[in-house]
């Protein structure tokens, strides 16, 4: 199996001259939380480092997913939350960050890319030729599924291969999960209550599952919600909301005869933190339409053709207010039905110690 530094598990490209790596072997088990893996083998040369994580999805895993999120559910036009939740729920989509230290000297993360293999007959097309070789490569079991990770790394300033002198060295890499969002509720600004389809796709499982919990507009304006993995409780006083539409020079550059969305609504809320010691940034918390905007149209007709998305930053007025902005559509927005969102760390960052000689 050849690996490059500036490639990955499906080709590599024409940026340098092509230097296949040296296979250094590895073989270092862990556990993280509720996984378990292996580091087979990194390799090396003086273009960089690549490193290959092998992690064993238990075969009942994939089974629940493949049965709950078939290729058709998959296919089909999921929201926003769906979509996180299913990815969520995959267990062969795991995002995190992983960092390499040889004898105490970080290297430099470049790109990573991850593919992964299951024995089931199932959507066997799912499974890709290159994961068959990394699975017999390594010697994984094919009673279990497995995702297999490559990280590749560029050597830092200073630093040099030096391949005439192989020594033993010491390996640490850190593994931290990247932020997963949940949905912890929602609530409308406007008359009308919450969608019932919404309530209903909520009911049966097939939105964010237990989780997630309607919420309505309490009087006062104040909305409670608890996060969904340390249980705490947070106050939402909402300030206020605003009907603002944008010009259309503010998309700048545009195709003669195509019309851009304008209104849209502006939320003004604080969140009152005495229910908790632990504070909330911007990072970890957030407040989101449940609706896309509507997509660009020409001669007045909607074109459903690609994905609209425009930034529009709402402005704080002091410290302790947050701001959430709707979608963008052609008609003054008279309400919008929001939804509360976490950004949680599901695992804890593990590390992993081993060595190698090379």
């Amino acid at each position: 199996m050849d690996v490059y530094c500036d490639g990955n598990f499906w080709s590599h490209d024409g940026y340098t001259d092509h230097e296949r790596l040296r296979k250094v072997s590895v073989n270092q088990d862990f556990t993280w939380e509720d996984l378990e893996g292996f580091i087979p083998a990194i390799y090396v040369g003086a273009s960089g480092v690549v490193m290959d994580l092998c992690i064993r999805v238990p075969i009942e895993k994939v089974e629940a997913f493949l049965e709950k999120w078939n290729q058709d559910e998959r296919l089909s036009e999921l929201t926003h939350e769906e979509y996180e939740q299913m990815e969520r729920e995959n267990p062969f989509s795991l995002e995190f960050q992983a960092l390499l230290s040889l004898d105490g000297v970080e290297l430099v993360r470049r790109q990573v890319c991850a593919t992964g293999w299951h024995p089931l007959r199932t959507e066997q097309e799912c499974v890709e030729v290159e994961a068959e070789e990394l699975r017999k490569e390594y010697g994984c079991n094919p009673k279990s599924g497995w995702n297999f990770v490559r990280c590749a790394y560029g050597w830092p300033e200073g630093v040099k291969y030096e391949a005439d002198s192989p020594v033993s060295r010491k390996i640490k890499v850190t593994l931290q999960m990247m932020k997963t969002p949940i949905t912890a509720g929602y609530f409308t600004t406007g008359d009308s209550v919450v969608p019932e389809e919404v309530c209903e796709k909520r009911e049966n499982g097939s939105g964010s599952g237990s989780e997630s919990a309607v919420l309505e507009e309490c009087k006062g304006r104040e909305i409670f919600v608890v996060h969904p993995v340390s249980g705490k409780e947070y106050r939402m006083i909402l300030q206020g909301c605003e009907q603002v539409q944008l010009d259309q020079d503010a998309f700048g550059r545009q195709q003669e005869g195509v019309e851009y969305p304008t209104c849209y609504q502006v939320l003004a809320y604080q969140v009152v933190e005495e229910f908790s010691e632990e504070k909330l940034s911007s990072e970890e918390f957030r407040i989101q339409d449940c609706a896309d905007s509507d997509r660009p149209r020409k001669n007045g007709k909607g074109d459903k053709r690609g994905a609209f998305g425009f930034f529009v930053a709402g402005k704080r007025a002091k410290p302790s207010m947050h701001t959430a902005v709707s979608s963008l559509h052609f008609e003054p927005v008279t309400e919008v039905l929001w939804r509360v969102i976490f950004d949680v760390e599901e695992r804890k960052p593990v590390e992993i110690n081993g060595e190698c000689f090379f």
